[in-house]
């Protein structure tokens, strides 16, 4: 393999699907065979060098090889050093896209809900009918997975701010030819390829009871949700630009 720019994503439920099967359109640019295949990894790998020559398949016009497992700053910050050891990797860099905190917070709970009613990855907060629970279970998420700032700071420290883009979720696409500047890549707007999702009817009345829990635990703390956003916000835009 030649040298590449390696191309990593930023926070899950927060558009990197949008990235990741949209932006591989762009003839520079190369997805690897699974979105999330860092993720499959063995905890103890050391050596992604087998993991790089065996996911990616660039043509001669390839310039990025994109890998679309998301929070990796948070599950498996060692692989983020390890990437940037590799031989084939000249630059290792990170779009980070943002959205408001409480809507993070609905998709994150979402698809909680529906893995835990097929059971694939049960979470007690949505089997238990204990208030108490549902409430710290709520407010833990929302500090620790829906907030985007400190996240983004570790991801700075790992990629360096230079080879770090920040953007809101819903000015993306808008963002395209920025985000291509920052690749050093041709200019060339990708189409919007809208998800299609399966609707399983079955999970409807959770789906209902999980989101009335979520609006009502909004409702009592929409100080506290208002308060940790605004400053969440105000460090985000200060920083990095106004996003959000």
């Amino acid at each position: 393999m030649s040298d590449y720019t390696f191309l990593i994503l930023g926070d899950n439920r927060s558009g990197t699907t949008s990235i990741w099967t949209s932006f591989d359109y762009h003839p520079q640019i190369c997805s690897g065979t699974m979105k999330e295949e860092l993720h499959r990894l063995p905890l103890d790998t050391t050596d992604l060098s087998s993991y790089v020559n065996g996911n990616f398949y660039p043509s001669s016009k390839t310039k990025i090889l994109l890998e679309g497992s998301p929070n990796l700053i948070s599950f498996r910050p060692r692989y983020i050093d390890f990437l940037k050891e590799l031989p084939q990797v000249k630059r290792l860099c990170c779009i980070y896209t943002i959205r408001k905190p409480i809507e993070r917070l609905y998709s994150y709970s979402h698809i909680g809900l529906a893995n835990t009613y097929r059971r694939e990855h049960p979470n007690p907060y949505f089997m238990t009918e204990d208030l108490q629970v549902r409430e710290s279970s709520m407010r833990y998420m929302f500090h620790m997975e829906c907030l985007y700032y400190r996240k983004i700071r570790l991801m700075e420290k790992k990629v360096g701010k230079d080879n770090l883009f920040v953007v809101n979720l819903h000015n993306l696409f808008e963002n395209f030819y920025n985000i291509c500047d920052f690749l050093n890549i041709d200019r060339q707007m990708v189409p919007r390829k809208k998800l299609s999702r399966t609707v399983d009817h079955s999970l409807n009345i959770h789906y209902l009871k999980g989101e009335l829990n979520i609006r009502k635990w909004a409702e009592r703390n929409v100080d506290m949700i208002e308060r940790k956003s605004e400053l969440d916000k105000q460090r985000i835009n200060k920083r990095y630009g106004e996003l959000l």
